[in-house]
């Protein structure tokens, strides 16, 4: 009766440890991938054309909320569906990035301020400048000295280019 007891005992908890793992509590992965509207905190390195743009590894990771439109759409999508410890390397069109270079994103830049700030300025020319705190690059397009004004073609210094991120998900917050 004892042999028969014992027999029976495993054959319960053969039982019962089955119906768990059919369950998916054993063996299968319940680590959160990250969604829409989860903050997450990232380590990413932005290379472009073979060459690397910058890094966080090592440093503080960039957080931010997916979707919430802070982030530029190939590197937030990206990010869509990683789980913490996660690492993946995605490439960004200037679709999904910062856009595609145009000449007919124009506008007029007082043209003493411009030579005041690099000297001689010519049509051809691509300067540095800022909308805000975004650092853009004017292509000088014409110049008209009677009027002090320079018209430009402004364009993020990205702009056009096909950008690739390696992407380390650092952590996520779930949405609340």
């Amino acid at each position: 009766m004892h042999k028969k007891t014992a027999v029976t005992a495993a054959l319960c908890l053969l039982a019962a440890a089955f119906l768990i793992f059919a369950a998916g509590c054993v063996g299968s992965d319940q680590t959160p991938a990250a969604k829409e509207g989860d903050t997450v905190s990232v380590f990413y390195t932005l290379t472009v054309d073979g060459v690397e743009k910058e890094s966080n590894f090592g440093s503080t990771p960039l957080e931010f909320t997916i979707g919430a439109g802070s982030m530029i759409k190939g590197f937030n999508d990206g990010v869509i569906g990683m789980k913490t410890g996660e690492t993946k390397t995605i490439e960004v069109s200037p679709e999904n990035g910062y856009g595609v270079y145009s000449k007919e994103k124009k506008t007029e830049l007082p043209l003493s301020d411009l030579k005041e700030a690099f000297g001689t300025v010519s049509v051809g020319d691509i300067v540095e400048v800022y909308a805000g705190y975004t650092k853009m690059n004017a292509e000088i397009l014409s110049i008209d000295e009677n009027n002090d004004t320079a018209e430009a073609a402004v364009n993020h210094p990205l702009a056009g280019k096909t950008l690739t991120f390696t992407i380390k998900l650092d952590s996520i917050t779930p949405a609340k």
